[in-house]
């Protein structure tokens, strides 16, 4: 009896001593495929990376607050973020480390970004504000005693608020009409809200001399008017 247990002993430790050999191969075939899977995702990564595509994602850009100052900016923003980026304002004949471009005038650029062998090219334009100018619709006076004509200042271009003045800027005021005018010259003034100032001459009423009398002055300025001389 004793003989046949120890049989079965020696069996027992034969078979589990086969045993381990296997569980050791499996053990360090399943750590292999986790390292060759971990390898796999760091290769697909790498190669994700690489083969992402450079390009200029945008150029925020500052326009010139009036016309004919360089006051433009603008700052070129790349799907690449490093110190190898190079940027351009003038197609690639000059480039510099910073993506930012201030002092700018009116005008298009073409932008240009490089990093290693590779280029993109983004055309942008910077705006400015028309010139400060205005129109003017008038009202002349009629002939009759005492009359006053009117007239509306109408801005183009500039930067509002507009403040208006008939008497070449000793005063101003907001509104661009002016009512109860006599005959004259008057020198009309328009001033933006970054101090830029036009101004012209406009004339309301006749200026033909009288003639001393109060009738054919009145005569002559009907006239005049039918024919659009006043």
């Amino acid at each position: 009896m004793k003989k046949i247990v120890l049989v079965l002993l020696m069996s027992a430790g034969i078979f589990w001593s086969s045993l381990v050999p296997l569980f050791t191969t499996l053990t360090r075939s399943s750590v292999k495929d986790d390292r060759f899977f971990n390898d796999e995702i760091a290769l697909l990564t790498h190669k994700k990376e690489s083969s992402a595509i450079f390009e200029i994602r945008e150029v925020a850009v500052s326009h010139v607050t009036r016309n004919g100052l360089k006051d433009g900016a603008l700052c070129v923003v790349t799907t690449e973020c490093s110190s190898e980026v190079y940027y351009s304002l003038d197609g690639g004949v000059t480039f510099q480390g910073s993506p930012q471009f201030i002092g700018l005038a009116a005008g298009t650029y073409e932008v240009v970004a490089q990093v290693k062998d590779l280029c993109v090219v983004k055309t942008v334009t910077i705006y400015q504000p028309a010139l400060l100018d205005f129109t003017t619709t008038i009202t002349h006076p009629d002939c009759s005693r005492g009359a006053l004509g009117s007239l509306m200042i109408m801005p183009t271009g500039g930067i509002p608020p507009f403040r208006f003045s008939v008497d070449k800027g000793a005063t101003f005021q907001q509104s661009p009409e002016f009512i109860e005018l006599t005959a004259g010259i008057y020198p009309l003034l328009v001033e933006d809200s970054r101090g830029k100032r036009v101004s012209h001459d406009v004339q309301i009423g006749s200026h033909l001399p009288s003639t001393g009398s109060y009738l054919a002055d009145c005569a002559v300025t009907m006239y005049c008017k039918s024919q659009r001389r006043i």
